[in-house]
């Protein structure tokens, strides 16, 4: 299959654009002039220089292409997150894609949408969510994070747009990510690095309820997606939405003391109630992923979050 592939130098996307070269994918990546050197060792990966939203660029990115992966975004980080650049990124920018694709003949596509487009239950401080409510692919969409909010209009907009097209479209919402070769500055890193310190670590009280996907598992659900297609007959049934993640929630305190623990140092050196709540922080944010495993072929998540957090300390370690 030949893939036209955006987001191939970030963490989610080296990880996908190696795993379909070695399933013997043929991939055409995007990527920024002057940054090929950023890809993946791979014989079967074609750097096509050029920007996100680039008319000419997407173009020669999905000529040929079976199927377009749209991994890009801006926003992840609070350092990128300008609201005119986020709308650019993740508004703007997969829309045109998706009208290259579609002019190009392309079969189908998958984007990857995030959690954080999901309103999420109880607010914090105040008031915590009542029992273990979940979000399923229904649920609503009121993001008071920028990144959170450009992701969900985007996929509003591509999805309404697919459907138009009568293109094939899977939207992953995708948990939070953490693994091997993640950027140092979100929190499972942070906390690691500190920990292996023997630094203490400032934090929120901590009440925060998240889920956590490994990358490695994020791969798999994504190369799984790309390589099945979504299974629309018309218009009505060309959209897909599924959530990926597993669906259990951790408290980021605990998390972070685990972080602590796997790397062997003092839990108690984890510094709850430093820093404050952000405004209108959510106080639970946990997908119900019952859908995934029929939707991607058997698709479950395989690395356990204690297990993972050991193999991230002990590579910090050695590396």
């Amino acid at each position: 299959m030949r893939v036209a592939l955006t987001g191939a130098t970030g963490f989610l996307g080296r990880a996908v654009a190696a795993a379909l070269v070695a399933r013997g994918h043929e991939v055409r990546a995007l990527v920024r002039p002057g940054r090929e050197a950023a890809l993946p060792p791979a014989a079967g990966l074609v750097p096509v220089p050029g920007m996100l939203g680039d008319a000419a660029a997407a173009g020669a990115l999905v000529a040929g292409a079976d199927a377009l992966l749209h991994l890009a975004a801006l926003g992840v980080q609070s350092r990128d997150r300008d609201w005119a650049r986020m709308v650019e990124a993740n508004v703007a920018a997969p829309l045109a894609l998706l009208d290259a694709a579609a002019a190009a003949g392309v079969g189908r596509v998958v984007a990857a949408g995030t959690c954080l487009e999901y309103r999420g239950h109880g607010r914090l401080p105040g008031a915590p969510a009542a029992g273990a409510p979940t979000c399923g692919e229904d649920a609503p969409l009121e993001s008071a994070d920028g990144y959170g909010a450009t992701k969900a209009a985007g996929g509003v907009v591509l999805r309404a747009r697919a459907r138009a097209r009568g293109l094939p479209l899977r939207w992953l919402r995708l948990a939070s990510m953490y693994g091997p070769g993640d950027d140092p500055g979100k929190l499972v890193p942070g906390a690691l690095r500190a920990a292996r310190a023997g630094s203490p670590y400032e934090m929120t009280a901590g009440e925060q309820v998240r889920e956590w996907l490994h990358r490695d598992d994020a791969v798999d659900a994504v190369v799984r997606a790309v390589e099945q297609g979504g299974d629309g007959a018309g218009a009505a049934d060309v959209v897909d939405i599924v959530n990926v993640g597993t669906g259990e929630g951790v408290r980021l305190l605990d998390l972070v003391r685990a972080v602590y623990r796997a790397a062997g140092a003092d839990p108690a050196r984890v510094l709850a109630g430093a820093r404050p709540y952000r405004e209108g922080e959510v106080h639970r944010l946990v997908m119900d992923v019952s859908r995934a495993g029929a939707a991607l072929g058997g698709w479950a998540p395989r690395v356990a979050l204690a297990d993972g957090l050991a193999a991230l300390a002990a590579a910090e370690e050695t590396g």
